[in-house]
């Protein structure tokens, strides 16, 4: 019995040892080449870090599909100003609006502008650097 006990402990620390590193939060996945970015840079942006929590998914004027625009909704855990806890983003869903998409429960680095609407991220900002 002793034995068995020294063996399941033995595993257990040698499993613990064999993790894999943390890595860098995934990049979200762009729709598309077709998106045209701007040749310069725009100022007053912002960056974040989160969790992918949630998402407001709206419909377009029929009724019955998605609307082009969507909302990753995040659990911000850093960020360049005060912006903290469940945060909205925007963003392009259709390729040639440089959309870009959010996998639940991943962790993201996002830069976005702010606009009358809140936050809002595409292709061309998340290409660019976050610096925390």
């Amino acid at each position: 019995m002793i034995g068995i006990l020294a063996t399941i402990a033995f595993l257990g620390a040698s499993q613990s040892n064999t993790q894999a590193p943390p890595t860098a939060p995934p990049p979200p996945s762009i729709r598309s080449t077709q998106c045209r970015c701007p040749a310069n840079n725009e100022t007053g942006l912002l960056s974040l870090e989160g969790i992918v929590v949630d998402a407001e998914v709206t419909l377009s004027a029929d009724g019955l599909s998605p609307a082009d625009r969507q909302a990753t909704i995040f659990n911000v855990t850093s960020s360049s100003t005060d912006i903290e806890g469940r945060t909205r983003i925007w963003h392009a869903t259709k390729p040639s609006q440089c959309g870009v998409t959010f996998d639940y429960g991943k962790k993201y680095s996002v830069v976005a502008r702010e606009t009358a609407e809140g936050f809002e991220t595409d292709a061309c900002l998340m290409r660019s650097k976050a610096v925390y």
